[in-house]
This record gives C-alpha cells, sequence and structure tokens, in this order.
C-alpha cells in the first residue's frame, strides 16, 4: 500500500536552552575554606550593612556576613560602584541568577520588575567584570541559603538627592524581609597613616550619615551611600564591626586600600 493521500506527520524537537547566569570570579570552592566560623555568634539585626568588595578580605567579608542575623532575611540588595564607567543609566540591574560554589542564588525578579524605570536599568553585562557585586554573590548565598537577591551597579557620577530618593522608591517596593548591602572600599592607593585618618573622618560620618556629610567619606561609592541614605532613612544607629586594612591581609604597606565593616540597625 503506497502512502498516497497521507500526511507525514513533522516532529519538532524542542532543544532546550541552558539558562544564563552570572558569576563570582572567585567560584573555586577551595578559596572558602576555614573562613566561616562555626562557632555561635550574636548576631545583628540590621537594615543595611557596608562591606569591602576585595576578595583579598575575604576573612573580613565572610565575617561580616555571619554576624548578620538570618531571621526574615527573604531579600538582599547588593548595590555598589561601576569601577569601569561602563552605565548609561544612573543604576543597573539583572534578573539573571548567579551561579555559586554554595548552589544557585536567584534574582528577586518580581522586586526587580517594580524598580525598574528611567534611572534604573537592566543591564546583564556590566554584571560579568563588575567585581563590587560578584565578589559578594557566594557569602550572600552561603549565610542566607534561601534568598534572593537585587544587584545594583551605581553609576560614578554624582547625583546624591536623586540616588536617596532613588533608595526610598526602593526601599517601598522591597517591604521589611529585604537587607540592603553596600559594597564600598574606602582609602585608596594611600599610606597606613593616610588610611586611618581618612577611615576615622569617614566612620565619623557613617555614625551620623547625612547627604550634606557624604564628601567627608573617602570611599569609592559615595553615591551608594547616598542610595542606603535614602533606604534606611535618617537617625539609624551604625555600629562598627572592624576596620581594617590590606596591609592587615597581605602584609604590604604601600598602596593601602582600607576596609571599614559595620551594620546600621534601627534602635526602636
Amino acid at each position: 500500500m503506497s502512502g498516497c493521500g497521507m500526511k507525514k506527520t513533522e516532529v519538532s524537537e524542542k532543544i532546550e536552552t541552558p539558562e544564563k547566569k552570572l558569576e563570582s570570579f572567585y567560584s573555586n570552592p577551595r578559596d572558602y575554606e576555614n573562613i566561616f566560623s562555626e562557632k555561635e555568634e550574636e548576631k545583628q539585626k540590621i537594615i543595611a550593612g557596608i562591606i569591602s568588595h576585595h576578595f583579598l578580605a575575604k576573612s573580613l567579608i565572610a565575617d561580616f556576613f555571619s554576624k548578620i542575623s538570618p531571621e526574615n532575611v527573604e531579600t538582599v540588595i547588593i548595590i555598589g560602584p561601576d569601577h569601569f564607567n561602563k552605565l548609561e543609566n544612573l543604576i543597573a540591574t539583572s534578573k539573571l541568577s548567579w551561579k555559586t560554589p554554595f548552589g544557585d542564588l536567584p534574582a528577586n525578579q518580581d522586586l526587580i520588575g517594580k524598580i525598574i524605570e528611567g534611572d534604573i536599568s537592566e543591564n546583564d553585562v556590566v554584571f560579568y567584570n563588575e567585581h563590587s557585586v560578584y565578589t559578594l554573590m557566594p557569602f550572600v548565598k552561603k549565610v542566607f541559603p534561601e534568598a534572593k537577591v537585587v544587584p545594583l551597579i551605581v553609576n560614578s557620577r554624582y547625583d546624591f538627592e536623586k540616588l536617596y530618593n532613588l533608595g526610598k522608591m526602593v526601599r517601598s517596593e522591597a517591604g521589611d524581609k529585604t537587607i540592603l548591602i553596600i559594597s564600598s572600599d574606602f582609602s585608596h592607593h594611600a599610606t597606613i597613616s593616610e588610611a586611618m585618618e581618612n577611615d576615622k573622618k569617614s566612620i565619623q560620618a557613617l555614625q551620623n550619615l547625612k547627604l550634606e556629610n557624604l564628601n567627608n567619606v573617602t570611599c569609592d561609592c559615595r553615591n551608594c551611600l547616598a542610595f542606603a541614605l535614602g533606604f534606611t532613612g535618617e537617625g539609624k544607629k551604625f555600629v562598627l564591626l572592624d576596620n581594617k586594612n590590606s596591609a592587615d591581609f597581605d602584609g604590604g604597606d604601600k598602596d593601602i586600600t582600607s576596609y571599614v565593616a559595620g551594620y546600621y540597625i534601627d534602635e526602636k
């Protein structure tokens, strides 16, 4: 019997496309061995925190994250500077998930969708090489394994008032189960004594955070602090965790970068 009059059934094979993901440069699990303390420590219930993005200071970063109470933390916003001046908009974000040594870290796509507007745009490409954000993602996944993330990179041009207002807007959409992590290093290319003097003034400004005080802070993302002030609101207590510099980790005493680690808490 011939096949006359019969139509050949066409079978289309569905090809699954792997999900595109972002990833930290520091993706080897061995990089994180022995830096997280196993002992129970007093934990802070925070609204926001500030920490380095230099992997050299990974033990300080681990200590910072380990001391944050995970209770009610469903979303972690990471905000850092645009080191390579890649941004056209004021802030970039991405809905992509992150591959980490501790498992995949999903983006909070719902929150990101709510905050995208004229000054905040999606831009996946800038996150591939921006260490101010990617360095911290494995630490977020390790300490908050069930949380989602909102990555933000901030343009280097100063517009404190606009960033303050954007911080307020994001806070209103984020809800109470969201914390903000400011990814910023402090003195750069300094001597140890210069770094200590700069950091003293910076910490004083962080303890009384106002837009008019931001120029007293020697760090690589004052814009991040303006955003944070809008996010937290004025009058929050700053708790200093530690103040170190690169010499504490590699022994070099020239061309210093300094680090201030601390938290903003609500005393109510």
